[in-house]
């Protein structure tokens, strides 16, 4: 397999493919990390931040939520749709 670049690898140096595969991550969870993970380090943070978001909706698609879980996901989207600011916690205003 060809060399890929530095920021395919993680912190100890292993592909995040082999740390997936390891920590039996899903498709999602491997996707997510793999975006986190590269997404300071390869010059396109704002694409990889995205990516990051749109793996975590599919997830979300795929689960059953609650009405009080439906308006937390809500107010993240409308914060992102709104402004361009960041969102606050969906976990602050919880009791």
């Amino acid at each position: 397999m060809a060399e890929q670049g530095a920021h395919y690898k993680t912190a100890h140096g292993e592909q995040h493919h082999e740390r997936a595969i390891r920590l039996n991550l899903n498709w999602y969870a491997g996707n997510i990390t793999k975006y986190a993970e590269r997404a300071p380090h390869k010059g396109q943070l704002v694409e990889d931040l995205i990516k990051v978001i749109d793996y975590a909706t599919m997830w979300l698609a795929t689960q059953r939520v609650d009405a009080d879980q439906l308006n937390r996901i809500n107010h993240i989207m409308a914060k992102l749709d709104s402004d361009g600011s960041e969102p606050t916690s969906a976990y602050t205003n919880q009791k």
